[in-house]
């Protein structure tokens, strides 16, 4: 199986006209390089995070409002072409053009042939959601997908995580191997906390083989638990950020048999200034992976380390603050390349999110 980050496939508002709703306009199903679509290829089934709606429903060309971070319908044949097999939407933004456009976005992808998990009763947003059933190669196969990020545009659902610890618990007595994908901790982080963590080992105890996590935007550590694995957050696989830190992923590779994780291994990748995902090499690659090791081994540190979560917070707040100097800085570079109609809309962004209107 091959895991990839955040997926998000249109334009962000500080990115409207220059993110990748617009580079997947001018490259079609290419937007993907044959050398990462050998790489999905060798695997049975590829996973991502879909962060952003793939719908036209309401999308008005000249409001920044519902552009943002909106895909075309379209994007969802381009990920079953491109090999994605399921597909997680319990995230901070799903609702983020309404309820009737998040649907609209699950039956894109149902209609395109990719599986949907992380949104509720009849994929429609409501009630209890339910495990997808796959069966690969005669291995069976639950997928669950889970938000625990209480934001507005976030669908939490009726998935706690005690439903899910009992869900997992009922697909390992039916012997199907578990794999979670959740939305959770904190952007830019560089580690997991221990939250985090405790919840990642509750998660494997009660027997899920896999637990993939999505939302900080860049890349934290991958830990193996008994016969499971943790993958904390996977980065940004396809996005129009900002940091630097989040320009850069891997592809998660893992082997399973039975309930239990045979191997991994990770394949580092970076994004080009075109927003399009390719294969780190040469120092950039060396480079990458010494910083994975790095993150990895954070996780040796122990979780009843009071000095972990003590540095965690202090960590948070400073890249909070240095990720929107970044944000303001980025707006001033490229208020003028902006089409004129959205430069009010930029302007009065803050006051809207202010009058909760945003």
């Amino acid at each position: 199986m091959a895991f990839v980050g955040d997926v998000m496939l249109g334009d962000s508002f500080f990115a409207m006209g220059q993110g990748v709703a617009s580079s997947v306009d001018k490259y079609d199903a290419a937007f993907l390089k044959d050398e990462i679509l050998a790489k999905f290829a060798e695997h049975d089934l590829v996973f991502c995070n879909v962060e952003s709606v793939l719908s036209d429903i309401g999308r008005r060309n000249w409001s920044l409002r519902t552009r943002h971070m909106r895909g075309r319908p379209r994007g969802a044949d381009l990920l079953a072409q491109w090999g994605v097999k399921v597909t997680n939407v319990a995230n901070n933004h799903i609702l983020e053009q309404s309820l009737p456009v998040a649907i609209d976005t699950v039956e894109n992808l149902q209609r395109a042939g990719v599986g949907v998990v992380g949104c509720g009763g009849e994929k429609r947003f409501n009630g209890e959601g339910r495990p997808l059933l796959l069966d690969c190669g005669g291995q069976n196969i639950a997928v669950l997908g889970l938000c625990l990020r209480q934001e507005k545009y976030a669908f939490v659902g009726d998935m706690s995580v005690e439903r899910a610890e009992k869900v997992v618990a009922d697909c390992v007595a039916k012997n199907q191997a578990v794999v979670i994908l959740i939305h959770w901790g904190d952007e830019f982080m560089d580690r997991p906390s221990l939250e985090q963590r405790e919840l990642a080992k509750r998660f494997i105890d009660k027997g899920a083989c896999l637990v993939i996590g999505h939302h900080p935007h860049v890349v934290q550590g991958v830990e193996q638990i008994g016969d499971g694995l943790v993958g904390y957050s996977l980065g940004d696989f396809i996005f129009d950020g900002i940091a630097e830190d989040s320009r850069w992923s891997f592809i998660l590779s893992v082997e399973i048999s039975g309930r239990k994780v045979k191997s991994w291994r990770y394949v580092p990748v970076v994004r080009d200034e075109e927003h399009r995902p390719l294969l780190a090499f040469g120092e950039r690659l060396k480079s990458i992976e010494s910083e994975i090791d790095r993150r990895c081994r954070l996780l040796k540190e122990s979780v009843f380390d009071h000095e972990y979560e003590k540095t965690y917070i202090v960590e948070r707040e400073r890249l909070n603050k240095e990720v929107r100097r970044q944000l303001y800085r980025v707006l001033a570079k490229r208020f003028l390349s902006f089409n004129p109609v959205f430069w009010p809309q930029v302007l009065l962004r803050p006051v809207r999110r202010r009058l909760a209107k945003w």
